[in-house]
């Protein structure tokens, strides 16, 4: 042990640690320098430098921290320094508790993981089992310690579980520790004689947490009179189609419509839009997009993608094809604090007014049917698809948002970065109190648009997501009054979409499809026995629940 003590590393990198040239006396070219810690924070990083605060040779970029430990192979020309200058530790989010110089032979030999059990996530009565894997590799029996570390979503101990077994050589042993917790989400580490098997969430019994609305009084009348003050903006609706995406089965269009002003001035929605060529009327579906970055290209549909959907990739102000030439951005890159302070001016009640303004565009074209208007959206786009549903009167059938944004803010902040950092950096700047800060908010939180949706509800989340944290989706599932609703859990992705949502959200948007009013391009007598859904799913025999399907390349309803 060359070092120890208890620094705090906090998440502004303005903790360090110098370790001396003494330190390093019996270091040798390839031990390792290990740091230990406890009490990590969200997006926890370490590095050493050389004295000058200059980079290490052979050390690009500072490590993402786990488990208890981070090591640091000693090269030679890092020897070199270490004993001539010493090292600084740097690095935020954690406290450190030691430093010391081991051989490689010194880590441990055996082979641990933490295989994914019931998709980590638990409901009552069934109780949370986490099953601790460990090979031993080697001609030596040896004795493994193993350690469940398990924190609250909000980092805080909730409790530390321990055993050792006896492992033969060769053998494995699978070590299962049962947990009681109360309903919510934890993370989970398992260490194995100090090395890293796993670190995850796990959830119990999402279903019984609580995180109660928390609108103010004038809620409803905020957004009655925005709704009202876009529903007296003439739509002034601007179509261009674009030749190189449309085809036979449907035309591609660049849509503009006008939406509520702001402080910028006029203000446009814009979209791709896909309608169907043919005749008669079809369900439409919009997506909406999540953050925009600035780099990428705004993503437009080809006109044979999905033929028999009227479909738009909508913009919101200042973003996507908003943010891009022959159009200027006026709110700058930091979208989340534009207007920041003022319900009125904050950039989010434009956006969930252009976001409602799509489904008003949609509701003006003849060949959609209005009873089936669907949305769907990841990140941003899941909480635009929210702010859809809630604000349209009803208008929109169903919805699938997925490891959605903008909700349950007072823990949003708590669990992660961004955007909790720029929002207090706007309150500080502002002098806001956080129960101001807080009560603007939540005229755009989730959780508060939950409690105006009725129709079906099918959300999408991730486990591991560590920028939309799964207690913020569910903060506003828990507050849907509707209660046609499911959930669909990624248990090992991060803040991504799983390979089959697209799937899943078609089925389940094909479930709620409404066929009254809406006529047949085929007659009975010319059937034949494939069948397909509107998702493309080719069925087994023909169909007898209600619902629009295809067959022979036309429409067929059933009723």
């Amino acid at each position: 042990m060359v070092w120890t003590g208890n620094s705090l590393f906090t998440s502004d990198w303005k903790g360090w640690v110098a370790l001396q040239p003494s330190c390093f006396t019996e270091a040798t070219s390839g031990k390792l320098l290990r740091l230990k810690f406890r009490d990590l924070k969200q997006e926890a990083v370490a590095t050493i430098c050389k004295k000058d605060w200059t980079a290490m040779p052979g050390i690009s970029s500072p490590s993402v921290l786990s488990g208890n430990h981070v090591d640091f192979t000693i090269t030679p020309t890092m020897l070199a320094l270490l004993q001539a200058e010493g090292c600084i530790v740097q690095g935020s989010g954690f406290t450190l508790t030691s430093a010391e110089i081991i051989s490689k032979d010194e880590v441990s030999k055996l082979r641990q993981t933490v295989p994914v059990d019931n998709d980590w996530l638990w409901t009552p009565p069934a109780t949370p089992i986490i099953k601790v894997i460990i090979d031993n590799p080697t001609a030596v029996a040896t004795t493994a310690h193993v350690e469940l570390i398990i924190r609250t979503a909000k980092l805080e101990p909730y409790t530390t579980l321990e055993t050792s077994v006896n492992i033969g050589a060769g053998q494995q042993e699978v070590v299962p520790f049962q947990i009681t917790p109360q309903p919510g989400f934890y993370e989970c580490t398992a260490l194995v004689n100090d090395e890293l098997a796993r670190t995850f969430t796990f959830g119990y019994a999402p279903e019984y947490t609580v995180s109660p609305p928390d609108m103010q009084s004038d809620f409803l009348s905020f957004w009655q009179k925005a709704k009202a003050e876009l529903a007296a903006t003439p739509l002034d609706i601007n179509m261009s189609m674009i030749p190189s995406k449309s085809t036979a089965k449907r035309h591609v269009f660049l849509v503009e419509v006008r939406s509520a002003s702001d402080q910028t001035g006029e203000v446009f929605m814009r979209a791709y839009y896909a309608e169907p060529t043919g005749s008669g009327t079809y369900p439409a579906l919009i997506h909406f997009m999540g953050h925009d970055n600035g780099t990428q290209a705004p993503y437009c549909m080809n006109g044979d993608d999905m033929p028999l959907f009227a479909e738009m990739y909508v913009s919101i102000r200042g973003q996507f094809i908003n943010n891009r030439p022959p159009y200027t951005n006026p709110y700058g890159s930091d979208y989340f604090s534009y207007g920041f302070g003022s319900k009125e001016d904050y950039y989010f009640r434009g956006a969930y007014l252009d976001a409602l303004r799509a489904v008003d565009f949609l509701c003006t074209r003849e060949k959609v049917q209005k009873q089936n208007i669907f949305a769907e959206g990841s990140s941003q786009g899941g909480s635009l698809a929210i702010a859809a549903a809630a604000l349209s009167d009803g208008r929109v059938s169903a919805i699938a948002p997925s490891v959605f944004a903008l909700s349950d803010f007072p823990d949003y902040f708590q669990l992660t970065p961004w955007p909790g950092t720029e929002a207090k950096e706007k309150k500080r700047e502002l002098g806001m109190t956080d129960e101001e800060m807080y009560s603007m908010l939540s005229y755009f939180d989730a959780k508060n648009m939950a409690t105006m949706i009725t129709c079906p509800v099918f959300m999408n989340y991730s486990l591991q997501d560590d920028m939309c944290p799964p207690s913020i989706n569910w903060a506003f599932y828990n507050n849907v009054i509707t209660k046609d609703k499911k959930y669909l859990t990624n248990p090992t992705l991060g803040h991504q979409i799983a390979e089959n949502w697209w799937e899943e959200f078609l089925r389940f948007f094909g479930d709620h499809i409404k066929t009254e009013g809406i006529e047949s391009t085929q007659s009975a007598s010319e059937y034949d026995e494939s069948f397909y859904t509107l998702d493309g799913r080719k069925l087994q025999q023909i169909p007898t629940r209600p619902g629009i399907y295809v067959n022979k390349g036309k429409k067929v309803v059933i009723k």
